[in-house]
């Protein structure tokens, strides 16, 4: 007898999703030999391309999205993002000279900044950044370095000077008459 191609699909899910099955390529996958060939094999020109044609396909995005806006799976990534010791690593990533550079390169791109301009315009961004901002003047750290900001001398005759400047301007003495 010969196996459709459905069958044979069906039989190999069957296969892949039972216990000592799942276990065996676990304790496979977990050795430093299948490790150092997938790196290998990950990182070759082909597979790459292979790779990038397969995600930047719009039904792949749709399922990624969709997916990663699971309870689930936020909770995971949360949880994983956390870990001091994948905080360290990150830090220690950013904190690097040609990453810092990369990043400004990105960053000054007119199709980037375009974009970054357009998303800050919205309503919603604007709403939950103001949000945001409120929330974070009202913690107690945050007005502290404030009030120790402000009560600097420099800061304080800067102050002062301003505010004779300012209240010295035309338009501000007629707006106090008119009060």
């Amino acid at each position: 007898m010969v196996q459709t191609d459905e069958e044979r699909k069906a039989y190999q899910n069957e296969y892949q999703s039972r216990p000592e099955v799942k276990a065996k390529r676990k304790a496979r996958q977990s050795t430093p030999e299948y490790k150092a060939y997938q790196k290998e094999y990950q990182s070759t020109p082909e597979v790459k391309a292979k790779r990038k044609a397969r995600e930047s396909r719009p039904e792949f995005k749709a399922k990624r999205k969709e997916r990663q806006s699971t309870p689930e799976v936020k909770a995971k990534r949360k949880e994983r993002e956390s870990r001091p010791e994948l905080k360290a690593k990150r830090k220690a990533r950013e904190s690097r000279p040609e990453v810092k550079a990369k990043r400004k390169e990105y960053h000054s791109r007119p199709e980037v900044k375009a974009k970054a301009k357009a998303r800050q315009s919205t309503p919603e961004y604007k709403a939950r950044d103001k949000a945001y901002h409120k929330e974070y003047q009202s913690r107690p750290e945050v007005k502290a370095k404030a009030k120790e900001i402000r009560d600097r001398p420099e800061n304080k005759a800067r102050d002062k000077a301003y505010r004779k400047e300012y209240n010295s301007r035309p338009e501000v003495k007629a707006k106090r008459k008119d009060a």
